[in-house]
Protein backbone atom coordinates (compact mmCIF):
# COMPACT_ATOMS: atom_id res chain seq x y z
CA UNK A 1 0.00 0.00 0.00
CA UNK A 2 1.27 3.59 -0.99
CA UNK A 3 0.76 6.36 1.44
CA UNK A 4 -0.79 7.86 -1.23
CA UNK A 5 -3.52 5.43 -1.05
CA UNK A 6 -4.74 6.01 2.59
CA UNK A 7 -7.74 7.27 3.02
CA UNK A 8 -9.34 5.92 6.26
CA UNK A 9 -7.78 5.94 9.87
CA UNK A 10 -8.24 1.86 9.01
CA UNK A 11 -5.70 1.76 6.33
CA UNK A 12 -3.28 4.25 8.12
CA UNK A 13 -2.75 1.70 10.88
CA UNK A 14 -2.48 -1.17 8.40
CA UNK A 15 0.00 0.65 6.60
CA UNK A 16 2.09 1.38 9.64
CA UNK A 17 2.13 -1.98 11.15
CA UNK A 18 3.43 -3.11 7.75
CA UNK A 19 5.85 -0.76 7.42
CA UNK A 20 6.92 -1.33 11.23
CA UNK A 21 7.09 -5.09 10.83
CA UNK A 22 9.28 -4.80 7.40
CA UNK A 23 11.60 -2.69 9.74
CA UNK A 24 11.85 -5.15 12.45
CA UNK A 25 12.66 -7.94 10.00
CA UNK A 26 15.65 -5.47 8.69
CA UNK A 27 16.57 -4.34 11.74
CA UNK A 28 16.99 -8.19 13.39
CA UNK A 29 18.83 -9.01 9.85
CA UNK A 30 21.27 -6.32 10.44
CA UNK A 31 21.53 -6.78 14.17
CA UNK A 32 22.40 -10.97 12.99
CA UNK A 33 24.78 -9.49 11.19
CA UNK A 34 26.95 -7.54 13.63
CA UNK A 35 26.93 -10.15 16.19
CA UNK A 36 28.51 -12.47 13.36
CA UNK A 37 31.13 -9.59 12.43
CA UNK A 38 31.77 -9.75 16.27
CA UNK A 39 32.55 -13.27 16.87
CA UNK A 40 34.63 -13.36 13.92
CA UNK A 41 36.93 -10.33 15.88
CA UNK A 42 37.34 -12.27 19.26
CA UNK A 43 37.83 -15.58 16.75
CA UNK A 44 40.50 -13.81 14.73
CA UNK A 45 41.78 -11.82 17.73
CA UNK A 46 42.16 -15.35 19.81
CA UNK A 47 43.73 -16.78 17.19
CA UNK A 48 46.61 -14.08 16.84
CA UNK A 49 47.00 -14.27 20.42
CA UNK A 50 47.80 -17.75 21.17
CA UNK A 51 49.34 -18.98 17.74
Amino acid sequence: MKKEEIKTWKEAEGWAVEVISQEKRKTRRWFIAWILTLAALFVSNLIWIFT
